[in-house]
């Protein structure tokens, strides 16, 4: 963490020595490996942060937050049958905590078991949660109930969650991929339009608008969208 700290500002040739120093060290207590699992998991090396975390659970096996790192370290390497198991070990100790339920309803939906991803989502709407949580979860089950073809319930989901939050691009975007997979390309249309109003310089909102464009046969307007995420790739690599 000093190597951390010393990189950020600007004394690379100190942060060089703390970190061969800390090459020389074992980790040996809890806190060391849950220090070490979160620094790991920052860098976004999931994997090696994995076995910090269960080192941290071979020496106190009700951890919560090692736990809990644990599960989103499994979620991000594609393993949602582990996450839902760890995910499960936190709501033995905090079923207050509505992220517990949304994550564990994610890793759900990932297996396909959409009626447990349900129950997990009704439990997490259930508890106090703010605007911009309800907003994440209402999004989220939305996501879910469009895999699983539930169209209508998709669509009330991320309507709610843009009443919410309507400055916020993504439920635009995930509400366009409902309409897209019900046929209604003009509404699909419209909603990333309304994406790309918040958010002009995402790349991949223009690639999707050309797909729509060229399924209603708009061959100029999709030209236009792929000329324009030309521009924005552009724009990123030379500011």
């Amino acid at each position: 963490r000093r190597a951390h700290y010393l990189s950020q500002s600007g004394e690379s040739e100190a942060a060089q020595q703390e970190r061969q120093h800390a090459d020389t060290l074992y980790p040996c207590t809890v806190l060391d490996h849950f220090l070490l699992g979160q620094e790991l998991y920052r860098q976004g090396t999931s994997k090696p942060a994995i076995l910090a975390f269960q080192n941290v659970l071979q020496l106190e096996p009700d951890h919560f937050w090692s736990s809990y790192y644990l599960a989103l370290c499994w979620l991000k390497t594609q393993h949602p049958d582990q996450a839902a198991a760890c995910l499960t070990a936190c709501l033995g100790q905090r079923r207050d905590f509505p992220w517990l339920y949304l994550l564990r309803a994610s890793a759900w939906s990932e297996l396909g078991q959409f009626a447990r991803a349900e129950t997990d989502f009704e439990a997490a709407l259930a508890t106090p949660l703010s605007d911009t949580d309800r907003y994440g979860l209402l999004v989220n089950r939305g996501v879910m109930r469009i895999r699983q073809g539930s169209l209508d319930n998709a669509m009330a989901d991320l309507q709610q969650a843009i009443a919410l939050r309507p400055q916020q691009y993504q439920g635009y975007v995930n509400l366009a991929q409902a309409y897209l997979k019900g046929q209604h390309l003009d509404e699909a249309v419209e909603q990333l339009d309304q994406a790309i109003r918040l958010e002009p310089a995402v790349a991949a909102l223009y690639r999707t608008r050309a797909r729509l464009h060229l399924l209603r046969q708009n061959h100029a307007a999709a030209l236009a969208d792929l000329d324009q995420v030309l521009r924005v790739e552009q724009s990123a690599v030379n500011p």
